[in-house]
């Protein structure tokens, strides 16, 4: 008996692994980034030590340093809030929340600095602005920055997310954090009589400079002493540390070591800084290319889980297919009164139901050639039988096909696909005309 179906395509891809993927905010800090962490504020710790015996040195005025360092601060603290704003989007922590709200006004802090110097784009500056409106908006920015850190060590504690219905929660807080920041900036453009004296002149700081510069140090000890003690920590927090440890020594060295404007240490200063700015972005950066890598790694698991779900699916279909035709020709072997009428029945019983567009029974024969004889025939295919040469001698390439192999060796043979497997050749047009793709030949 020889049972033929038609073209199908199927699928098979090896399963995969599973994936995880943190966000930084979540991802467990392990012993390798402690270490990188630690061996960070040491080497920067011993460089702001071998600058402090020269901190004090006076050197040239060169105006275009600030609004390099400016630029490049702005552009890092601006790629941080977009970076954060969208894993915000998906993890909903508040903690998150607050740190690119603290990024958002640390780069429209920084962005008025830029305007207000002189000379950016001509002689004026673009923003209105005094003797004490660049240093005002510089500890606006560091106030803000150790201020944002301390409410993120403090929220980090929850494990609350806000609901993703409040949709408006991350609008809101930004505009809430622009308007402050414009805030900031009108009273340090326009409000003079309002601002300390944190400037004496152009390069000599005023007394409430060295206050200043006090507090910050104290709340940015704070602020670290607050990420230090969480536990666990995560990769976000060694971050934060490294960035608060970069801020502090920017204070020491422009403020606390050097007294003027334009010395070694003013200078060198800037360098903390830019690492303060830059560090989280890099490492954001690299979480968000990780993020993005996993979730590929992600669906395609997903996609191969996927496919082999649907390739054993398939593999069922074709068992209940077979059982059930199994099962229509044991009745009709029972019902059967003659042996023409049981051969027919059975075929019909194969072919009752899709794929199967032809089922029928052959007979060898003992002649010259050594023919083999169909008895029956049931199918929307049985055209392709008519005129077919078929044999069950290893002598013809005729005699090679699965029903040839069937007679000669007593076992069941297949022909999985009737485009490639090389013994099916003679016959290969013929089944492609008349749409048989598989064969099965059952003694």
């Amino acid at each position: 008996m020889t049972a033929t179906v038609p073209s199908r395509i199927q699928t098979e891809i090896d399963p995969g692994r599973s994936v995880s993927s943190p966000f930084l905010s979540t991802a467990p800090a392990g012993t390798g980034l402690h270490k990188l962490t630690l061996l960070f504020c040491l080497i920067t710790a011993l460089a702001t030590l071998a600058v402090a015996p020269y901190a004090k040195i006076q050197l040239q005025p060169f105006r275009a340093f600030s609004a390099i360092y400016l630029m490049l601060l702005v552009t890092c603290t601006s790629g941080t809030v977009l970076v954060l704003s969208g894993q915000f989007q998906i993890s909903r922590a508040p903690s998150l929340l607050v740190l690119l709200c603290t990024y958002l006004l640390v780069a429209m802090l920084a962005m008025a600095q830029l305007l207000a110097l002189p000379g950016l784009l001509g002689q004026d500056p673009l923003l209105p602005s005094n003797l004490q409106t660049l240093p005002f908006l510089w500890w606006s920015e560091r106030y803000a920055l150790v201020f944002g850190a301390t409410a993120y060590a403090v929220l980090a504690r929850s494990k609350r997310a806000l609901s993703h219905a409040h949709g408006r929660t991350l609008p809101l807080a930004l505009l809430a954090t622009a308007g402050l920041g414009l805030g900031v900036i009108a009273v340090a453009a326009l409000g003079e009589p309002l601002l300390p004296r944190l400037l004496v002149n152009q390069t000599t700081y005023g007394r409430s400079e060295y206050g200043t510069v006090a507090s910050i140090i104290v709340l940015g000890l704070a602020a670290l002493g607050l990420l230090v003690a969480r536990r666990p920590r995560t990769a976000l927090d060694l971050t934060l540390i490294a960035v608060l440890w970069s801020a502090e020594l920017n204070a020491v060295l422009r403020f606390a070591l050097a007294t003027e404007r334009y010395q070694v240490g003013w200078y060198a200063g800037q360098v903390p800084g830019l690492i303060a700015a830059g560090l989280l972005l890099v490492v954001v950066l690299l979480n968000v290319n990780q993020f993005y890598h996993q979730q590929v790694v992600l669906t395609t698991q997903l996609d191969r889980e996927l496919a082999e779900h649907v390739r054993v699916e398939a593999a069922l279909r074709r068992s209940n297919r077979a059982l059930s035709a199994y099962s229509r020709s044991l009745s009709a072997l029972v019902h059967a009164t003659e042996p023409g009428e049981t051969i027919r029945r059975i075929c019909e019983s194969i072919i009752a139901e899709p794929p199967y567009i032809l089922a029928w029974v052959g007979v060898a024969e003992d002649l010259p050639g050594c023919p083999i004889r169909p008895l029956a025939m049931v199918g929307a295919a049985t055209s392709y039988l008519e005129g077919l040469p078929l044999s069950w001698s290893a002598d013809t390439p005729f005699g090679r096909g699965p029903g040839g192999l069937l007679i000669r060796s007593g076992r069941s043979m297949t022909v999985a696909d009737t485009e490639t497997d090389p013994g099916f050749e003679p016959w290969r047009d013929r089944a492609r005309q008349h749409g048989v793709r598989s064969v099965a030949a059952i003694p």
